[in-house]
């Protein structure tokens, strides 16, 4: 880290420590997420869609909860993952819920939603018309 290395060559070595422990904090949440995502993806491949959930809810627990700041594409797209399976499973409801959290943190990707298939058995419903149209005039 570079403010650690500035630090410590002013000798001010508390400073330098902080800066270190930071960086160090940040791989092991970079790790963390990178798992916890790669776990998702392989339970939701695998259609494992119980541990593909729990997976997903670990992943948002640790961006929501870290103090150290996370870009909000992962924030979206993980919801965006969630709004899915909850379709693949037939529960609209909570599919439909994810999908509209995704779309408060960003997601705006129309085109990819409409050529979704996970998204095939709830396309037609009043409910999802309407969050489309909410967010996509």
């Amino acid at each position: 880290n570079n403010l650690a290395s500035i630090y410590d060559s002013l000798n001010m070595k508390d400073s330098a420590k902080y800066y270190k422990k930071i960086s160090y904090e940040k791989a092991m949440l970079q790790n963390d997420l990178e798992f916890f995502l790669w776990q998702v993806k392989n339970f939701y491949d695998a259609k494992n869609y119980n541990d593909a959930k729990k997976a997903a809810f670990i992943y948002l627990d640790i961006l929501q909860n870290s103090t150290i700041s996370y870009n909000m594409d992962a924030i979206q797209n993980i919801y965006y993952c969630l709004a899915c399976i909850y379709s693949l499973e037939n529960n609209t409801a909570d599919a439909l819920k994810y999908l509209e959290q995704s779309f408060q943190n960003g997601f705006n990707d129309f085109n990819h939603i409409k050529k979704d298939t996970d998204f095939d058995n709830i396309r037609n419903t009043k409910e999802f018309k309407e969050l489309m149209k909410k967010y996509f005039k």
